[in-house]
């Protein structure tokens, strides 16, 4: 079966074109370039550094250049929100991660309304990840998986088991925020990614 018809049959959303060689090359040149710092996690109402936790990193680009990404992950909220059959208002502004060898994001939510979280977190209904590197032009990279778990019905034990997303370079994959999941540590090269969420 075709991956990415398996993973809308489990209830993720995949659109394999979403962007081309040219546009991913463009983004990871200026990812290169641009400012990094360690990514955040949340903790006790603030945005804190873990490392034990999360280790990656993020990228700052140029507003225009944000604000024209935000407006391709924009442009798919219509098929996002009859996916999911939810109402969707808008999309923040991507953010730009890049995972080195080493690096990992342990088994999190990304909207989950807990205690102490923070209150944007709560406001997400759809994470989304644009898939950028990958493939002889932008470097391969081994590991970095992104594992969903809870996506399966049926028994509580099958509700468990993590669905492993072998993504390709260009491919958008978009999950429920409240979902549980992680990305593996990366082995080998660099996995870039960007990703945002539906409110």
């Amino acid at each position: 079966m075709d991956p990415a018809r398996f993973y809308r049959r489990c209830g993720i959303f995949v659109l394999p074109a979403f962007l081309d060689a040219a546009a991913r090359r463009r983004l990871v040149s200026a990812m290169s370039a641009a400012p990094h710092a360690p990514a955040s996690v949340a903790r006790r109402g603030r945005a804190l550094r873990d490392d034990a936790v999360r280790k990656t990193l993020q990228i700052a680009l140029p507003p225009s250049r944000a604000e024209g990404l935000r407006a391709r992950f924009e442009r798919e909220r219509p098929r996002i929100q009859d996916f999911f059959g939810t109402a969707l208002r808008g999309v923040e502004t991507p953010r730009l991660l890049t995972y080195r060898r080493g690096d990992y994001f342990r088994l999190h939510r990304d909207g989950a309304k807990e205690g102490g979280r923070l209150a944007y977190l709560g406001k997400r209904k759809i994470s989304a990840v644009a898939f950028l590197s990958g493939g002889r032009t932008l470097g391969a990279h081994r590991g970095g998986e992104l594992i969903l778990y809870g996506m399966l019905s049926g028994p509580a034990a099958l509700r468990r088991v993590g669905i492993e997303i072998r993504a390709r370079p260009g491919w958008l994959v978009a999950f429920p925020s409240d979902v549980a999941h992680e990305v593996r540590e990366v082995t080998r090269g660099l996995r870039r990614t960007a990703v945002t969420w539906y409110y």
